[in-house]
């Protein structure tokens, strides 16, 4: 269908990043089982099995580093997510790297939607018992309608794509400590004599994907809500709509801090950068530059992560969500965000990224209180983004900076505090 994507075959590249990690014979596997599972996901397609996004997060991360029940059971319910590729984090086994068989989910649909007697005698009593199963855990379902890839679509972070495990904030996160392992020595893993850099840029634009992907499944944790499709006293069935907890939000929102807006997120690359020269031909960068250019990598995945945090769906939904369960209130999301913005290195210099990150922040905050964007906004997001600017205000006030670079920072962020609520500068 118009507008369908599939994921690629894993690409040639990915055993440089793994072969003297995982060894040669382990690496050569990742590329076998890429072809059955790309074969599975099209077949099942064709049979009529929609994408179900929710299917990576059935089993747990320990389920999924034992051999023996992932040759059994595999890592998801279904051949028909957006699965990564299954990589064993620091301090865990290797097992399997895709499905390479369908799992209960595709047995399930498979089998209401080609059993030969459900339209006899005794059909509908069937069709019954089979969508029944529905509320099994192994059964879960969500499709590309619900999942939350985007920002502001969705509201459950179960249904994601990239994402894997019961736990997928600690997935993620061990994801990222996978990606800092794998800077750490990339050079050395990439590129043979008499070749050009180009297989180490391809590598390190594979862990910034890596990066990028982990960060937006943490992200939707916060203001998610968990959506329960059973009908009415259908057995197993549990309340339709079930904020996510707080500790899980508190939990997302701090890996965030830690590994992605702190001070040493994606600290592992800066020894690449000199050697990130790109391969060129003919008359490639005509017009461009090939210089690498890391402040605009970071920002992006930054804003990402942003753009969904501050959208004002996710705003409006925090605050809605309180009236049926949710702990996490607005007040409480917003601070814990600016704290992670700016909490890190207040009393220190402020390094270059996180310059850009802290005024990419208040620049958003200060859209939503003035400004035409300030009508997408609920008068609820707006009085939070306020006060927080005003908190920004004053602590930046009280701290104007340890070197220049950080002072001219600082300045610069007060004024446009100032400029943007119309205060006198």
């Amino acid at each position: 269908p118009a507008g369908h994507t599939c994921p690629p075959r894993p690409s040639s590249r990915r055993p440089a990043l793994t072969s003297r990690r995982l060894g040669g014979a382990l690496a050569a596997r990742l590329l076998d089982e890429g072809a059955p599972k790309l074969t599975l996901h099209a077949t099942a397609h064709t049979l009529g099995l929609n994408h179900n996004m929710k299917a990576s997060q059935i089993y747990t991360i320990d389920q999924l580093a034992d051999a023996d029940f992932v040759a059994e059971k595999g890592l998801t319910g279904s051949v028909m997510d957006y699965a990564p590729v299954h990589l064993a984090t620091p301090g865990r086994s290797q097992t399997g790297f895709y499905d390479v068989k369908p799992g209960p989910y595709d047995d399930w649909a498979i089998e209401f939607g080609y059993s030969p007697d459900l339209d006899g005698p005794d059909g509908k009593a069937r069709r019954t018992a089979l969508l029944n199963r529905s509320t099994e855990p192994l059964l879960t379902f969500g499709n590309d309608a619900d999942d939350m890839r985007a920002p502001g679509s969705g509201i459950d972070p179960r249904v994601n794509v990239g994402d894997m495990s019961a736990d997928a904030i600690t997935y993620a996160s061990e994801r990222l400590n996978l990606v800092d392992e794998m800077l750490g020595d990339l050079r050395d893993r990439t590129g043979k004599e008499g070749e050009s850099y180009q297989q180490l840029v391809n590598a390190y634009t594979a862990m910034s994907y890596e990066f990028a992907a982990a960060a937006r499944t943490m992200s939707r944790y916060v203001g998610g809500v968990h959506v329960n499709r059973a009908m009415v006293d259908q057995p197993g069935a549990k309340t339709p709509l079930v904020p996510v907890a707080l500790s899980d939000q508190k939990r997302a929102m701090a890996a965030l801090r830690s590994k992605v807006f702190g001070p040493d997120a994606f600290a592992g690359s800066e020894d690449l950068y000199s050697h990130l020269r790109q391969q060129r031909r003919s008359f490639d960068f005509y017009g461009l530059t090939e210089d690498p250019k890391p402040h605009e990598l970071m920002l992006a995945v930054q804003k990402s992560a942003l753009d969904h945090l501050l959208h004002p769906v996710v705003l409006r939904r925090i605050s809605d969500s309180r009236q049926y369960g949710n702990e996490y209130s607005l007040g409480d999301v917003v601070e814990d965000l600016t704290n992670a913005v700016f909490g890190d290195d207040m009393r220190r210099s402020v390094n270059t990224y996180r310059q850009n990150l802290q005024l990419e922040y208040v620049n958003r905050l200060v859209a939503m209180v003035s400004g035409d964007a300030k009508a997408n906004f609920d008068y609820l997001s707006q009085s939070t983004a306020l006060h927080n600017l005003r908190q920004i205000e004053r602590s930046l006030r009280s701290n104007p900076g340890v070197d220049t670079e950080t002072q001219a920072h600082r300045a610069n962020i007060l004024y446009t505090i100032e400029r943007g609520l119309d205060t006198g500068a």
